[in-house]
């Protein structure tokens, strides 16, 4: 199955990306979305021995990163939406 995984550092283009996805038949327990907005960009790499997308949040001007992530633990965006409709 294919999958995605988002990651950005603001969410302006999100609604158009996910609608071309959805679009295209895609699920959103397909996708996932990683989201920084203190970040300047995000170095992001993808292990495709052990298919897995990590990176780390990086901030102008600063030689260290803000914060690692990996996509692995995060929920996708089926599971998001599902648990937050579920508490109203």
């Amino acid at each position: 199955m294919i999958r995605f995984v988002l990651v950005a550092t603001h969410t302006n283009s999100l609604v158009g990306v996910l609608g071309s996805l959805l679009s295209q038949g895609f699920d959103l327990s397909q996708i996932k979305f990683i989201y920084q907005p203190n970040a300047a960009y995000a170095n992001i790499r993808f292990e495709q021995g052990i298919d897995s997308v990590s990176g780390e949040w990086v901030a102008l001007g600063q030689s260290a990163s803000l914060r690692h992530f990996n996509a692995g633990p995060q929920a996708d965006l089926g599971t998001i939406l599902q648990k937050h409709l579920e508490f109203k």
